[in-house]
């Protein structure tokens, strides 16, 4: 299983455990609103991530390379730390497997979610 996945499953095993205690305590459901980041907090660039993806579906990928725009950030990374010390949630897939894993369901998938010819 994913990351992204587990980290999922993980968040909502959390929530039926907080609300499953809540019932036997006889209090009213909590409001269950949490964010949790599904990452491992170390950067990676846009030409790493591009370079991964193309190890894994062994195509080249077209780039197109620009100035940066207005607003745009240098850096940009997810603190995983709340999914840890919480869900007890943490990364162990590398970002070639990430790439790996996404490029085997796109191309199960072509047409993502809807089905081929309709909704």
């Amino acid at each position: 299983m994913d990351d992204v996945a587990r980290g999922h499953l993980d968040a909502l095993n959390w929530m039926n455990s907080a609300l499953e205690a809540a019932a036997s305590a006889g209090a009213p459901s909590p409001p269950i609103c949490e964010r949790f980041n599904f990452g491992t907090g170390n950067g990676v660039t846009v030409f790493e991530l591009v370079a991964a993806m193309e190890r894994a579906s062994g195509k080249k990928v077209p780039l197109v390379v620009g100035p940066r725009r207005d607003g745009d950030l240098t850096t940009v990374y997810c603190d995983p730390a709340k999914a840890e010390r919480v869900l007890g949630w943490k990364a162990k897939l590398s970002l070639d497997r990430m790439c790996e894993d996404a490029w085997r369901w796109q191309s199960n998938n072509p047409h993502g979610y809807e089905t081929p010819g309709g909704k």
